[in-house]
């Protein structure tokens, strides 16, 4: 058993879990949906937009309809990934 589980590697998460694991007594279990950021895609400036689109590491989130753009739905990136959105 753990003495910590942490949700989510993201910014956040990854480096709360430096942070405890620099003491050796301590052990942390983490829990991640996505995977690592081994697409060559992820790396560069624009490739984002390209990996965007097959859900591989990206949660396809959108907006309700917003009222002051004709109920437009807008589409909200958000990184599935190690690192989360800073990756």
């Amino acid at each position: 058993m753990a003495d910590y589980v942490i949700i989510g590697a993201g910014s956040g998460g990854a480096v709360l879990i430096n942070r405890l694991t620099a003491n050796p007594d301590v052990t942390v279990e983490v829990i991640e949906a996505g995977g690592w950021d081994t697409s060559p895609w992820i790396h560069m400036p624009m490739g984002y937009f390209r990996l965007m689109q097959t859900l591989q590491l990206d949660w396809g989130y959108y907006t309700v309809p917003q009222k002051h753009v004709n109920n437009r739905v807008m589409f909200v990136p958000r990184a599935k990934s190690v690192g989360g959105c800073t990756t």
